[in-house]
């Protein structure tokens, strides 16, 4: 008999939570890129979440980016 690792199943909240963690690293990139408004896309996708929230956002965007968020945003 084969030995299969049951998958963690993501719920509808958490799927969706993924799913603005990588949009907010889309906006992200594009302010550390000079190619979007840093005042509202930060205040949208950093300023108003826990930090917990933030921490989450920074690791998806070092994943996604294979780049380090601060580093990104000083240098834009």
């Amino acid at each position: 008999a084969k030995n299969y690792k049951k998958e963690k199943e993501m719920t509808d909240a958490q799927k969706l939570a993924e799913m603005r963690r990588i949009n907010d690293c889309i906006q992200l990139f594009k302010v550390a890129r000079d190619e979007a408004p840093p005042h509202t896309v930060i205040i949208k996708t950093l300023a108003k979440k826990s930090f917990k929230q933030r921490m989450k956002t920074k690791e998806k965007y070092n994943d996604l980016c294979g780049q380090d968020l601060e580093q990104d945003l000083k240098k834009g």
